[in-house]
């Protein structure tokens, strides 16, 4: 079972927490995966300015792909990311060809 769920990726799923300062990052991503985001704002509490705290749940194949484009976007991003057991609603998976 081990190796089966080590092989099996496509199901395990992740979820990204992105900040930035950047404006309309949730766009670019929703353009360039199929999964959407959910927003909040919030307030550095070193810095004291505004921030974006983008939420957004992906398959664990997409995570690299997600955190590339967000630095290339910019650099000064925090991004972290957590493995989840279970995602309820809708989450979207391609079907296998």
């Amino acid at each position: 079972m081990l190796v089966v769920d080590f092989i099996n990726t496509r199901n395990k799923k992740a979820q990204i927490q992105i900040i930035t300062s950047l404006d309309g990052l949730d766009k670019v991503l929703i353009s360039n995966f199929p999964h959407s985001t959910t927003n909040v704002k919030g307030r550095g509490g070193y810095s004291q300015t505004e921030k974006n705290v983008l939420y957004m749940v992906v398959s664990s194949n997409e995570v690299k792909k997600v955190v590339a484009l967000v630095r290339k976007l910019d650099p000064h991003s925090f991004i972290t990311v957590t493995s989840l057991i279970q995602a309820y609603g809708n989450f979207f998976i391609k079907p296998i060809e």
